[in-house]
């Protein structure tokens, strides 16, 4: 039989984890909340030039990616735009070009640099990209969490989605 004196230290403890728990819990709530992105990352595509492959000898682009953001950004998954005017949105996607598994983590105020085919017989296109804002422990964290919340059939509405960066018009002369 366990004596009352036991039984109040068990108690106590249990109320210590309790405690401890709920201080978790609110403070990741609070760390959450704040590390939500508040919108779009300010991108900037720039051409800077055209050069030749070096192994096929095809003309290709040369791009600068900056981030403007006081944060990192994830940019990936790089596409060429072609118009198509009878399509949704007045594009489409130039399926010619292999050089979509480009990604990179940019700093704050830095530049990436990528090269890639320039569409062929095509007056103007562009270039688009997929951005997260959130990159690092706390998306880390939320990815985590958001699997977690599929495997119990629940939807994480929190769950940040990547944004489509677009760049200007080229219009090949």
């Amino acid at each position: 039989m366990v004596s009352a004196g036991k039984h109040a230290m068990i108690k106590l403890a249990q109320l210590k984890w309790a405690i401890l728990l709920l201080v978790l819990v609110l403070c990741s709530s609070i760390v959450w909340m704040g590390s939500k992105p508040s919108g779009p990352p300010k991108i900037s595509i720039t051409l800077l030039g055209y050069t030749n492959d070096n192994t096929s000898g095809a003309l290709v682009a040369r791009f600068a990616v900056s981030n403007l953001n006081p944060a990192k950004v994830l940019v990936y998954r790089p596409l060429s735009e072609i118009p198509a005017p009878g399509k949704p949105g007045g594009f489409e996607f130039d399926k010619s070009a292999p050089w979509a598994n480009w990604n990179s983590t940019i700093n704050s105020d830095a530049s990436a640099i990528f090269t890639c085919p320039v569409p062929t017989n095509r007056p103007s296109w562009r270039v688009s990209f997929l951005a997260y804002p959130d990159v690092g422990p706390i998306r880390t964290i939320k990815t985590v969490i958001a699997y977690s919340l599929l495997t119990i059939h629940l939807d994480p509405h929190y769950q940040t989605m990547p944004y489509e960066i677009r760049g200007d018009w080229i219009e090949r002369k």
